[in-house]
């Protein structure tokens, strides 16, 4: 075999050239024809979830009991999660922060921060996380609750920008 036929064989694409075998029996060698290899055929994946396909999880309103509460009293907190998506969420969390929107000068007010769970929500329906924070150290005033839902992003939504909410309240 000389070294033209050689290179020229193995510059042709997969499954055009010819194979060489030996005839060891004999000391002859031979030229055979080589099976035609064949690519795997590349099939058009559908992804599993479409766009529309997703859950969507929005906040519908976050709400206190007392509705203005006392400096050191216990406040009750329900924030209401909404699946606005096609499919069921999977189960998630509710991160909530509470802290004073004017705190007096000179004075480094509380935060209160906590999470709760909130179980699956169906299409069109809404979840509850509910917080029981004891107002401690709190001072009169104005203050703003601020909500955060899935805030690991363990849940793939539609739209990541709109998990977030918060609420303004009194404390007395």
């Amino acid at each position: 075999m000389n070294s033209f036929c050689l290179c020229a064989l193995l510059a042709l694409p997969a499954g055009m050239g010819m194979a060489w075998g030996a005839d060891i029996e004999r000391g002859v060698v031979m030229q055979r024809k080589a099976a035609p290899v064949m690519a795997p055929r590349m099939r058009q994946l559908t992804p599993l979830i479409q766009q529309g396909d997703l859950p969507e999880l929005t906040f519908h309103s976050i709400t206190f009991s007392p509705g203005k509460p006392l400096p050191g009293q216990q406040v009750t907190v329900w924030v209401k999660v909404w699946n606005t998506g096609k499919v069921d969420s999977a189960p998630t969390e509710v991160a909530l922060k509470l802290r004073a929107t004017h705190p007096p000068q000179g004075s480094a007010p509380p935060v209160f921060s906590a999470s709760a769970p909130v179980a699956a929500v169906r299409p069109n329906m809404a979840g509850v996380a509910t917080f029981n924070i004891t107002l401690n150290g709190a001072t009169s005033g104005q203050w703003k609750a601020e909500a955060v839902v899935d805030p690991y992003n363990r849940v793939v939504e539609r739209d990541e920008t709109n998990n977030s909410m918060y609420q303004l309240f009194q404390v007395m």
